[in-house]
C-alpha cells in the first residue's frame, strides 16, 4: 500500500530538483553568453580563449574563402571565428583574380568582410559608341544613365539608356534656345554637366556666355521642358546642388548665402547661411559650409539643416588663407558624424547634428585626429559613410569609423589633378597611365581594369555586371565597357 512521504521530504526534494534545475540554467546562459562574447575552447592549449567573428560575403558570391591559407568548409556568404591577432583572408572563385587582405582581429569583435568585388582575370574591352569630339560625361546614379556633351559651345547632348546591357540606347537632346540666355548672333557660348539628382533623371546643366553664368534643369524625360534656374530667381548663382529625386528643389549658393529655392513657384528661402564660400549638401537638408566671420578675418566651417533657425560654426580657423580647408558630413549607424581638415589636419567627431535647441559641443564628441603630412586639397566620405578618405594629388588616406583604424598612406603612380571617385562604398578609382584604377578604401586589390581618359567619370551599371569609361582613341573618343561579372 502507497504511502505519501512525508512533507519536508517533498519539500527538501523539490528544492534538489529546482536548484538543479537552476544551476544548470544558469550554466546554460553563461555558456551562451560567452559563445556569444567570442569563448571557444582550444584543442591544443587545452583552453578557453576569447575570438573574433569574422562575416565574409563577395560579388559575385559562391566564391571559397581561406584563413591563413585553410579553407573554409562554405562558401560566400559565410563566417568563421578566428583568434585573437593579425590572420590572413583570402577569396577566390575560378576565373577570377584572388581577393586578398591582411587585418588584425581583436577578442569579442565582428568583422565584416562582406565588400570583396571579385576581378574576372580575363578583361576583354567591348566598344559601346565612339565620339569625334568629347567635353564631359556624367553617370546617374547607380550607372542607368549616362549623359555626353561632343561640343563645350554647342547646346546639345546625348542621352545613353544602360539599363539592359544588351540594348543601349541612344537619344540625341537639342537644348531649347528658348530657355537659353545671350542667343545673340556672335555671342561665344560654353555648356558643363555638373550633377544628376539623386533619382538619375534631372541633370544640372552650367551654362557660360560672355562674363555671365547661369544653371539650367534638363528632365531627360521632358528635355523641351529645359528650367533656367537663374531666370527662375533673378539673382546670380555661384553653385547650385540638387535636393533629392523631384527635379523641385535646389540649394544655391548666391551673394555669399545659401538658399532653397523651389521651382514649381519660384519661392526662394530665407538665408541658411552668409558670408559662404563654399558648400555641400548631403542627403536633402544638411549644409556643410566653410566661409568667414562678420569682419571676414578669420575662417568658418559649419553646418545647418534644413529646419534650424541659424547656422552651427563647429570650428573658426586662424590659419593663413592659403592654408586648405575642407569640411564633409555622413551617417553612418544611426550617428552623424562630421570631418574637418585644416592643412594636414583632419579632426573627427560624432554623434547628433546640433539643433536649435542644442549646441554642437552638447551633441556631437570628438572621434579621431590625425595628420595627412601634406595639405589635404580633398576630403570626402564613402557613400555609406564608413569610410573618411583625405586626399592631395599625390595619394590618399584613409579612416574606417567602423574598426577605428587609419590606412597608410596610398601613393599615386603619376599626380593626380582631380579627387578620386567612388565606385561602391569600398572602393576609389582614377587613372593612371591611361587605364582605370581600382582599388579599395584601405589601397588593397589594386587592378587595371580597362583603358581610361582621367577628364571623364566612370561606372558600374545597375547590376554590377560591366564596368563603363571613356578612353581617347586614334579617332576621338570610345566610351567602352569590360564584363565584370562572368556568364
Amino acid at each position: 500500500m502507497y504511502k505519501q512521504p512525508p512533507k519536508k521530504k517533498i519539500v527538501r526534494r523539490l528544492i534538489v530538483i529546482y536548484g538543479v534545475m537552476i544551476a544548470l540554467i544558469a550554466s546554460l546562459v553563461t555558456l551562451l553568453v560567452f559563445f556569444m562574447l567570442g569563448y571557444r575552447f582550444d584543442g591544443q592549449e587545452q583552453r578557453f580563449e576569447q575570438t573574433g567573428l569574422v562575416q565574409f560575403d563577395s560579388e559575385p558570391r559562391g566564391a571559397i574563402v581561406e584563413v591563413n591559407k585553410k579553407r573554409l568548409s562554405g562558401k560566400t556568404a559565410t563566417k568563421t571565428v578566428v583568434s585573437q591577432g593579425t590572420h590572413e583572408f583570402a577569396m577566390w572563385r575560378e576565373g577570377y583574380e584572388t581577393w586578398w587582405k591582411q587585418l588584425a582581429i581583436q577578442a569579442g569583435t565582428v568583422t565584416w568582410l562582406d565588400y570583396a568585388r571579385l576581378i574576372p582575370k580575363e578583361r576583354p574591352v567591348e566598344s559601346i559608341h565612339t565620339f569625334e569630339q568629347l567635353e564631359d560625361v556624367s553617370f546617374a546614379p547607380f550607372g542607368r544613365f549616362m549623359i555626353a556633351l561632343q561640343k563645350p559651345d554647342v547646346p546639345e547632348l546625348v542621352l545613353f539608356d544602360l539599363r539592359d546591357a544588351e540594348n543601349t540606347k541612344q537619344t540625341v537632346i537639342k537644348l531649347p534656345e528658348t530657355a537659353l540666355s545671350g542667343m545673340e548672333e556672335g555671342v561665344v557660348h560654353r555648356y558643363e554637366i555638373d550633377e544628376w539628382d539623386q533619382g538619375g533623371r534631372y541633370v544640372l546643366l552650367k551654362h557660360s556666355y560672355s562674363d555671365q553664368i547661369e544653371w539650367l534643369l534638363l528632365d531627360r524625360e521632358k528635355p523641351d521642358e529645359l528650367q533656367n534656374v537663374s531666370t527662375i530667381v533673378n539673382l546670380p548663382i555661384v553653385d547650385a546642388q540638387l535636393s533629392g529625386s523631384s527635379g523641385n528643389e535646389l540649394y544655391i549658393l548666391t551673394e555669399g548665402t545659401i538658399r532653397l529655392v523651389k521651382l514649381s513657384d519660384g519661392s526662394l528661402s530665407r538665408a541658411y547661411a552668409s558670408r559662404v564660400q563654399q558648400f555641400n549638401l548631403y542627403g536633402t537638408g544638411v549644409i556643410t559650409y566653410v566661409g568667414t566671420t562678420e569682419n571676414n578675418t578669420e575662417r568658418v566651417v559649419g553646418v545647418v539643416q534644413k529646419d534650424d533657425q541659424k547656422p552651427h560654426v563647429l570650428k573658426t580657423i586662424t590659419a593663413s588663407p592659403d592654408v586648405p580647408v575642407s569640411i564633409t558630413t555622413s551617417n553612418y549607424y544611426h550617428k552623424d558624424y562630421i570631418a574637418i581638415s585644416v592643412g594636414s589636419q583632419v579632426e573627427i567627431m560624432s554623434g547628433d547634428y546640433p539643433t536649435n535647441e542644442k549646441t554642437v559641443d552638447q551633441t556631437m564628441k570628438p572621434v579621431m585626429t590625425f595628420d595627412f603630412v601634406r595639405p589635404i586639397k580633398w576630403l570626402q566620405m564613402s557613400g555609406n559613410g564608413r569610410f573618411v578618405l583625405a586626399q592631395d594629388d599625390a595619394g590618399y588616406m584613409s579612416y574606417d569609423l567602423e574598426r577605428g583604424a587609419q590606412s597608410t598612406m596610398i601613393d599615386f603612380a603619376s599626380p593626380l589633378s582631380q579627387k578620386l571617385r567612388w565606385i561602391d562604398s569600398y572602393s576609389v578609382y582614377n587613372v593612371e597611365d591611361g587605364q582605370l584604377i581600382l582599388r579599395e578604401f584601405d589601397g588593397a586589390n589594386r587592378h587595371a581594369i580597362l583603358p581610361a581618359d582621367s577628364r571623364f567619370a566612370s561606372s558600374l551599371d545597375q547590376d554590377d555586371t560591366y564596368m563603363y569609361a571613356v578612353a581617347a582613341t586614334d579617332k576621338g573618343y570610345a566610351l567602352q565597357r569590360v564584363r565584370m561579372i562572368l556568364q
